[in-house]
């Protein structure tokens, strides 16, 4: 299992290195801080790409590199489209398993210690943030956009992308949908197959789920 890392770890050099000069300042990109995996699929590399650290540390960023759980992601590719304008933001150590799709016309946002397991699927037009040290499982969804524009009767656009924000310390488990508009506050749990529609940014340290979500427990603490 160690050899397979390092040979993957190997062939991914070149791709990595590429994205990185291709995104950062040269004395960021020299130490290689993001690594890629080699079979990444980056379809469009618009944009911009910034790490925001006090300490910028060879690979402190894995994208695609871990194939997640029981290593059910080992045969997914991860793809990445970086549109015009957009911006992708890591404010310290990030890991994304493979399997992840990420589409991104606007600005998203990991904080530190950000962790996700294999299958995260992002969809943003407008901003979707992630805080610190928040902890995603498999097949973990967010779109702040419709993926189609919408017209009432007399023309008027009613499909507007809204902001989608997750607090510091919080753990989503796994198969969740968040849409426009929604947010978890500090330290809350989501549920397995939640629907997240609304917007509990004012609320910490609860256990949210269900479809549509709600607080179904209040002052709990988790645990990585």
């Amino acid at each position: 299992m160690r050899i397979k890392k390092l040979v993957r770890c190997v062939i991914s050099l070149p791709k990595s290195i590429y994205f990185c000069f291709r995104y950062l300042p040269f004395n960021q990109a020299i130490r290689i801080p993001i690594l890629i995996a080699y079979d990444t699929s980056i379809t469009q590399m618009g944009g911009g790409v910034s790490i925001n650290a006090e300490k910028i540390s060879p690979a402190m960023i894995h994208i695609g590199m871990f194939d997640g759980s029981f290593d059910c992601g080992r045969n997914i590719r991860t793809t990445l489209q970086l549109q015009k304008g957009s911006k992708l933001i890591f404010n310290g150590r990030a890991a994304i398993a493979r399997g992840a799709v990420i589409n991104n016309a606007g600005v998203i946002e990991f904080g530190n210690n950000f962790s996700s397991n294999f299958g995260l699927f992002i969809s943003c037009s407008k901003r979707i943030a992630f805080g610190n040290s928040c902890l995603l499982g498999w097949n973990n969804h967010f779109l702040d956009n419709n993926g189609h524009v919408i017209f009432d009767s007399i023309g008027n656009i009613t499909s507007v992308p809204k902001e989608i924000n997750i607090g510091n310390n919080v753990w989503i488990t796994s198969e969740t949908h968040f849409l426009s508009g929604s947010a978890i506050g500090d330290g809350c749990v989501v549920g397995y197959k939640s629907f997240v529609l609304r917007d509990f940014s004012n609320i910490e340290k609860c256990l949210i789920a269900g479809s549509p979500s709600k607080v179904l427990r209040e002052n709990i603490m988790w645990k990585k």
